[in-house]
């Protein structure tokens, strides 16, 4: 073997050698250099990659946190509004209403079982006039398919018994004999808590630094 390689050295002399040298170790360069050019353009590609999909991970979690402020920002008005009306009707003025009518009315939407309902009718006098009107509550008697529950109140409101009505300013024949529940008043801590979150995803989309 050692006689094979002096053998092949041999058969070149000093410049040869080096010319040959020379053109091997060009070429390797130039292999080389393209290869580390093409590595740098995958690794380019790569980053680039992965900073596009950081600036969409952000900008869905902002969108996500920005859709949880608005749930929650409407939740919150409508909650605070009912609860505020709930509290001004028991400011109303109050007068001693009679019960003229108190009746159990009944439908049947297609597909659904039977609701019910009461159906009153009272009277009082106030400013000097006599009125009469049929509204139970800010929004009216309720339907329900529990008649038992609709049989309770009329018992409630039998036909000549006398209650406390509240009287709303607006106008002497939008008597009420029912609050609204304050309710939404003791629960505002919930949609909150959804705009806390909200505000929480888009503060952590916007200081999350990107990955390479």
């Amino acid at each position: 073997m050692d006689d094979f390689v002096s053998e092949l050295m041999g058969g070149y002399d000093g410049c040869q050698w080096w010319w040959l040298s020379r053109r091997l170790f060009m070429g390797d360069f130039k292999v080389w250099g393209f290869a580390s050019w093409v590595s740098g353009i995958a690794m380019g590609m790569k980053r680039s990659e992965k900073e596009v999909n950081g600036r969409a991970g952000k900008m869905f979690l902002c969108l996500i946190g920005v859709m949880l402020l608005l749930a929650g920002g409407v939740f919150e008005w409508l909650m605070i509004r009912s609860y505020q009306h709930a509290k001004a009707t028991r400011e109303w003025p109050q007068v001693e209403t009679l019960i003229l009518r108190s009746d159990r009315e009944e439908r049947q939407i297609t597909g659904s079982p039977k609701e019910y309902r009461l159906n009153v009718l009272y009277g009082y006098s106030f400013g000097g006039n006599e009125v009469s009107t049929n509204r139970f509550s800010p929004r009216g008697a309720k339907w329900t398919k529990d008649e038992s529950a609709v049989i309770e109140l009329q018992k409630t409101y039998p036909v000549g018994s006398t209650h406390v009505a509240w009287i709303d300013p607006r106008g002497p024949e939008l008597a009420i004999l029912k609050h609204d529940t304050k309710a939404a008043g003791y629960t505002l801590w919930f949609p909150a808590l959804i705009m806390v979150g909200g505000a929480g995803m888009i503060w952590g989309a916007v200081r999350k630094k990107g990955t390479v």
